[in-house]
């Protein structure tokens, strides 16, 4: 029986240095394009990662685009989804050209709606109280995905203050469908076909394929449920985002 294990890699195999400050037993664990080291794992990570790749197949489910997945120093054998399921990569890391030219045909319908969505970010980064954040478009391998909305001093209030704002401008605009994705520092803005769940959905089809399949689904944040659901098996780290908004203990 194949043993999959479908995982976020940010705040579930490894936490940034400003979330969680590393001591002198964490493993660096992802870098940035500067070479220097940014994300870490304890040895209860380490314990937990070396377990799951003796035992599982390991199949990373992440935000992170190419370049960002290219700078995880951890060695994935089977594939990847990332982008927020947007692209899936093969095992030998070139990409699933099927499932690209599928997210292509979907931007070129949703591109129109998050140039709108960032001129309204702009329009509220123009005013004062706002002039801290920074919002743009992300893309990767030529294909618009969504808007990313930061603060530069990491004012998660103004964050929060612009979620409120953007789930009412999306109303207002009869774009429901679209996710709202805050998470700390991070806000996203994703159109309904832009969904981790549609690759591991995928790729869970093409493992069935081969024999009997038992899965397991684990992430923090709370947008990572939707892929999890796909799974036979659920696990969470704590503390995350899930246990804290979904769990009550």
């Amino acid at each position: 029986m194949h043993k999959l294990l479908f995982v976020d890699l940010d705040d579930t195999l490894f936490h940034s240095h400003n979330k969680r400050q590393p001591d002198t037993h964490d493993v660096a664990l992802a870098y940035l394009q500067d070479g220097s080291a940014i994300s870490y794992a304890n040895q209860k990570q380490m314990t937990m990662l070396k377990f799951w790749q003796e035992s599982h197949v390991m199949i990373p489910v992440t935000a992170r685009n190419r370049n960002a997945f290219e700078r995880v120093a951890i060695e994935f054998k089977h594939g990847a989804v990332i982008n927020y399921g947007g692209i899936v990569l093969q095992a030998d890391g070139s990409l699933d050209e099927a499932w690209s030219q599928q997210s292509q045909a979907h931007a070129r319908h949703s591109e129109p709606i998050l140039q709108v969505l960032l001129d309204y970010l702009n329009s509220l980064i123009q005013t004062t109280e706002y002039s801290s954040l920074h919002a743009r478009i992300i893309s990767d391998v030529g294909i618009a995905f969504y808007v990313l909305l930061k603060s530069k001093t990491g004012d998660l209030v103004q964050v929060a203050q612009v979620t409120h704002m953007v789930k009412q401008f999306l109303a207002q605009e009869g774009w429901t469908e679209y996710q709202v994705h805050h998470n700390g520092n991070n806000l996203a803005i994703m159109p309904p076909w832009l969904n981790k769940r549609h690759g591991v959905r995928y790729l869970l089809a093409q493992w069935q394929q081969r024999g009997e399949v038992v899965s397991f689904g684990m992430g923090d944040s709370v947008i990572d449920l939707g892929f999890m659901n796909e799974c036979d098996y659920l696990m969470v780290p704590n503390p995350s985002q899930i246990v804290s908004q979904r769990m009550d203990v």
